[in-house]
């Protein structure tokens, strides 16, 4: 017999493992769960006050490591097969890197990515107006 028939007992609902009620589980436990896991893992305790508004050492540091983590993703970019990166740090050269994924720290390093494959032509012979205004 299926768990939602009607008469075959709720022993086998999913959504009553043991308990009183029937339905779907409580966001509201749920998050509230969530959130006492969370503050014990950064080291803050529950609001006696219920002010929310202070934040524990353990939120600074998690938004100081976001901050990091943002920083180290900016510094990422990649050089073509045709193009080569100059590295300037601090203004002064450092290194030349090669075609692929590279990372540089930002705001420390500077790039500078040159085509090396391309030729720069030159005209050898110009247009020229003459004095009865033909092209030559």
């Amino acid at each position: 017999m299926a768990w939602n028939e009607p008469g075959g007992g709720n022993d086998k609902d999913p959504w009553n493992s043991g308990k009183d009620n029937s339905g779907p589980p409580d966001l509201d436990e749920a998050y509230k769960k969530l959130q006492e896991k969370l503050s014990g893992i950064f080291g803050g305790g529950g609001s006696a006050g219920g002010s929310g508004a202070d934040l524990g050492g353990g939120a600074v540091v998690l938004i100081l490591l976001v901050i990091a983590i943002i920083w180290g993703a900016i510094g990422i970019y990649q050089v073509d097969e045709k193009d080569r990166a100059i590295v300037m740090r601090f203004g002064k050269y450092y290194d030349t890197y090669g075609p692929g994924l590279h990372w540089n720290p930002p705001l420390v390093d500077n790039k500078v990515i040159v085509n090396v494959t391309e030729e720069r032509q030159y005209p050898s012979r110009g247009l020229m107006l003459t004095k009865d205004e033909n092209i030559v």
